[in-house]
């Protein structure tokens, strides 16, 4: 019926048609014939001198946003601070003294 719970909300096993469980994605690409757009083979994942390359360049740029987010959070931090640390000494003056220089 429509309102029973899946096999995976109930926390059973997931299973094809067949009655087998599914492969996961690495299994599936290593039983799979590497190929480049042109037919000819490639070699299998993590062997590929420009995929290899491509990963370690990624990885790269992925350090500098991580780090380039981190001090951006840090210095969002510190100007809170100063803005809460601004409000607070103006919402501690004294109103007459601002009025006074206004006389």
């Amino acid at each position: 019926s429509v309102d029973e719970p899946s096999t995976l909300q109930r926390g059973g096993d997931v299973t094809n048609e067949s009655g087998a469980s599914p492969k996961r994605p690495r299994e599936v690409m290593e039983q799979q014939p590497h190929r480049r757009p042109d037919g000819a083979p490639t070699p299998p994942l993590g062997q590929n001198p420009e995929e290899v390359a491509f990963f370690k360049f990624l990885h790269k740029e992925l350090k500098k946003a991580e780090f380039f987010f981190e001090e951006a959070t840090q210095e969002f931090q510190i100007r809170e601070r100063r803005v809460r640390k601004g409000i607070n000494i103006v919402k501690g003056q004294n109103r007459s003294m601002v009025d006074d220089k206004w006389k």
